[in-house]
């Protein structure tokens, strides 16, 4: 009776080789989980942000066919790729808004820093920004679907500038 409760020499050889086959196969499946694990986290990164401004705006304004309430907006820079995008939030509401724009290569900051609307078919539509001294300005690349409309800001008469803090 004890004979048959004891392990054969045999399968006491065959049981450690297979846990030293399955120690390579854990081995690599460990390094594969936390390749994969690190892909996750580094994806799962929230994207590089940079405020541009804090500017208070009196009126009602558009960005394309958006349209946002008067007051204070803090204006973000998203840093996203192929392109830059910029979120306004505004500060009483909470309400974020996003758009693309483009760089005003050639034309660096005037003397003082602003936003720039154009008044068309009744609406001030933002045109065109600068949030920092010796940079190019910003442009709104987003255009209203209207097409009186975009050659009329196209034109750019009559700018209204707002100050940015």
């Amino acid at each position: 009776m004890t004979k048959d409760l004891l392990p054969s020499p045999a399968s006491t050889e065959m049981s450690v080789a297979r846990k030293t086959r399955q120690t390579p196969r854990m081995f690599v499946f460990g390094i594969l989980l936390a390749v994969i694990a690190g892909f996750f986290a580094s994806t799962a990164a929230p994207a590089q942000t940079r405020k541009l401004a804090r500017v208070e705006i009196p009126f009602a304004f558009m960005i394309g066919d958006e349209e946002l309430p008067a007051g204070q907006y803090d204006v973000t820079d998203l840093a996203s790729a192929g392109g830059a995008t910029v979120a306004f939030r505004h500060l009483d509401s909470g309400k974020s808004f996003i758009t693309r724009t483009r760089s005003l290569t050639g034309e660096t900051a005037p003397e003082t820093l602003r936003f720039e609307f154009v008044t068309a078919e009744n609406h001030r539509y933002l045109t065109r920004m600068w949030t920092a001294y010796g940079t190019p300005g910003l442009e709104i690349a987003v255009q209203p679907s209207v097409k009186v409309v975009r050659e009329q800001l196209r034109l750019r008469k009559n700018p209204v500038s707002v100050p940015v803090r």
